[in-house]
């Protein structure tokens, strides 16, 4: 699998939430950070997701269904956790404010939405063939 489309699309999560993350309520983890992951990170994961499995579909030794949609479901998770990265560097910045709440309110949102939307990027991408 080529790690390249995982990368760049972690890099662009970081990117839009670390920008994101210099508006006043949105400078670590909590609500208002996880409204705005759960707007960027499902799509961009879903379209990440769809991207590498495809790519495994056309490789010469093509992989299952299965795989495909762990693969997406992984790379979800890979898209949240950037997201999560972006919002705790700005801890560093500020000071944390309940970061434990922010952090449980950040997975049960938009971290299981990145999971669904990568795996349904990838079945999507394996429905097409």
């Amino acid at each position: 699998m080529n790690a390249r489309p995982r990368l760049v699309a972690a890099t662009l999560v970081f990117a839009a939430l670390f920008a994101i993350g210099f508006l006043p309520l949105f400078d670590g983890p909590g609500y208002e950070h996880a409204i705005a992951s759960g707007l960027v990170v499902p799509t961009v994961a879903a379209v990440t997701a769809a991207f590498e499995a495809f790519e495994g579909r056309c490789a010469l030794r093509a992989r299952s269904p299965l795989s495909a949609l762990a693969t997406g479901v992984v790379s979800g998770l890979w898209l949240a956790g950037a997201a999560l990265l972006a919002a705790y560097a700005h801890v560093l910045r500020v000071g944390p404010c309940d970061p434990l709440g922010g952090t449980l309110g950040f997975v049960l949102g938009p971290g299981l939405g990145a999971a669904l939307a990568g795996a349904v990027g990838a079945a999507s991408s394996q429905a097409s063939a």
